[in-house]
């Protein structure tokens, strides 16, 4: 009984390369997805302090919705992050923090450049 190899040259190589793209997809894609998670959370902490600075503004020196919200801003601006959206009822504010994903060209080739999240502070 004779072995034939002539018909499998290189047929290993080409799995392994298969295997070694197979990986580093997967690689990328949890790479991408920690960053995404990590700016989440970078923006979602900086909603609450924005929202906790805007309500205190409002309760402690009685200041006007527009300074209350010039004080989330200024917060928000401190934890990399953008104020875009900040809306005063009566004691309560609500706002809307965007944060920037950092280096990562597949996910801004998928349209996602950045983490939005809204956080809500005021009286009780």
């Amino acid at each position: 009984m004779t072995c034939d190899r002539a018909h499998d040259a290189g047929s290993a190589t080409l799995w392994i390369v298969g295997f070694a793209l197979v990986m580093w997809l997967v690689g990328a894609a949890v790479v991408a997805g920690g960053v995404a998670m990590t700016a989440r959370h970078r923006a979602a902490a900086a909603a609450d302090l924005a929202a906790l600075a805007a309500a205190a503004a409002l309760q402690t020196t009685g200041s006007s919705a527009a300074a209350a919200c010039d004080a989330a801003d200024s917060i928000a601006q401190a934890n990399d992050g953008l104020l875009t959206g900040c809306d005063v009822t009566g004691t309560t504010v609500a706002v809307v923090v965007s944060v920037g994903l950092r280096g990562l060209v597949q996910l801004a080739a998928l349209g996602a450049t950045s983490v939005s999240v809204t956080a809500r502070a005021g009286a009780a």
